[in-house]
Formats: structure tokens, sequence, C-alpha cells
């Protein structure tokens, strides 16, 4: 089983030639909502990939929690561990996406600061299991998220997105840390080198975890101990990048649930993440296992 503890959001989105800069207007074109948040993102590619699912979160109780909460029920994640709040609304997140397939994104958390560790504990966590959490919701929520699964022996993998500062109690608890170069950086700030690769060793040897980097259209690559792991990505013409990296890391985990190697793994996710690029949207542009292990570049 993989649990997902983290946002749900609805999401609004608008095509444009090009980003605006600081009190810039652009004239936009199509726009669409669609559903979305990290945690609900990552919890949907797990399931598109073969993954069962189970997500923990909060909405608010308003029209726009159908939104994310049908989308994952329609892609068969159990959403009973989803509460509803009336001290705040759905999180909101606003992407306006350039002709590049570039993108901006503003969030209003709502719902998603007031989501609770709390049912994990009755969810019967077990060693066989994952649990992905973000940094959308309330930190401390996930810092006790962390400590429920390591009392578990739950295999735990954090994604550090937005970008933060993680306390070293809390990687402590992190079995795979998965981040993109600016989110390692920001873990690593008191660590003096610029190198990816040293940053992502130094943080794994630091802190008896894997540590995966996602490179974009480089790929990703991995450190554990002194080895590394390096898988290219999948050349597409990107067309929406939203969700790319929710897109990996959900594809990633299902695919260790698979007992594939680490290795093996990330050449899915990689798979996974850039499929995603060629639709627009984050998780209605999720690819299906089928779709995955059909690329002509899936070897292993």
């Amino acid at each position: 089983m993989i649990y997902v503890f983290g946002s749900l959001n609805v999401d609004f989105f608008m095509q444009v030639e090009k980003l605006p800069g600081p009190g810039e207007t652009v004239i936009g074109g199509e726009y669409f909502t669609a559903p979305g948040g990290k945690g609900a993102n990552q919890a949907a590619a797990a399931a598109l990939s073969g993954g069962t699912v189970a997500m923990y979160g909060a909405v608010g109780d308003d029209q726009w929690a159908a939104t994310p909460l049908q989308a994952l029920a329609d892609y068969g994640v159990d959403v009973s561990g989803v509460g509803k709040t009336t001290e705040a609304g759905t999180g909101y997140a606003s992407i306006m996406i350039d002709a590049d397939g570039e993108n901006t994104i503003a969030v209003a958390s709502g719902a998603n600061l007031m989501a609770s560790a709390n049912g994990l504990k009755d969810a019967d966590m077990a060693p066989a299991d994952y649990l992905i959490l973000q940094m959308e919701v309330d930190v401390a929520a996930n810092w006790q998220a962390l400590e429920i699964a390591r009392d578990a022996g739950t295999t735990t993998i954090l994604n550090v997105a937005p970008a933060a500062p993680v306390p070293d109690t809390a990687l402590a608890l992190v079995d795979y840390l998965v981040v993109n170069e600016i989110e390692a950086r920001t873990v690593a700030q008191s660590l003096a080198t610029d190198d990816i690769e040293d940053m992502a060793r130094t943080l794994s040897n630091a802190h008896d975890m894997t540590t995966i980097v996602t490179l974009g259209p480089e790929g990703a690559l991995a450190t554990s101990g002194d080895g590394i792991i390096r898988v290219p990505a999948l050349p597409v013409t990107a067309v929406d990048t939203t969700g790319a990296g929710d897109a990996f890391i959900g594809t990633l985990v299902a695919a260790m649930g698979d007992e594939l190697s680490l290795e093996a793994a990330m050449k899915r996710a990689c798979i996974g993440a850039a499929l995603a690029c060629t639709k627009p949207g984050a998780m209605p542009s999720y690819a299906i296992r089928e779709e995955i292990l059909s690329s002509e570049r899936y070897r292993f």
C-alpha cells in the first residue's frame, strides 16, 4: 500500500504566449480547471502506474472539494482519509503556461494547512508499505507523519517541494529524499559545495538515506553511500511541465512497490514524468501503466 499525506487543490490554468513580468499584464487564451495539489497529484500518478493508494489530507466544505476528491476516486485512490473543514476553503492554485510549456504557479493553501496526520495512526501501516510526503501542508503535521511511519517500519519518501529547510530530526526519519536542484540546495544550505552530486552524496551520508535529484531534461540521479545512479530523461516536446515532478514521484514509488531496483524504478519514473509534459494540466496529463511500459525508451 502507498499512503500519501499531502495537499489537495483545485487548479485554474490559463494559456499565455509569455509569462508576465512584475507589474505586467498579458492577455491569455484558453483556461480550464483541473484537480491538483502535490499530494493529490502524486497519489494519482502512483495509482495510474499500478499502485494501491490511500490519500490523507484536508479539503474545505465547499464546491471545489469535489474536484480533487472525485478525480482521485475515479483513479482508484482511497480518499476516506481526507477530512473536510469549515474553517478554510479547498486549496486553490493559479497556473499560467507559456508557449514553451513553462509555467508560474501561485497557491492559496486553504484547508491544506489544517491537514492532520492523526488518521495515519489508524491506517495499519506496515513495513511493506510506503508513505509519501511533500511540503504543502503544515510541516509539524509532516514530521508527525514521519514519526508514525517510522514506528510502523514503513518506508518514507519526502519530497521537499516547495523548497524549505528540513530539520535534522525530520531527515533522520526519511528513507528517500526526492528533490530538484533548487530544493536540494535549500535542504543542504550549510554545505560548502555547488556540485549537485557532492551535495546529494553528502546529504545521503549525513542522514543515512537515499537522495534522489530530478534534473529535468537531464533525467535524475540518486546517491546512497558512495554509490551514484544516473538515468536519462525521455526526450519529448513539452506542452506543459506542470506536475511533472509529481508524476516522477508517484511513478517511482509505484515501481518500488513492484520490487524493481532503484535504477529501474527511476527509469520508469523518468518516463512517467516526460509523458506528463506532453499534455496540458497536471493530474489529467499522467500516463497509465501500459503507456509507460510501452515506451520505446523503457528498458531494464
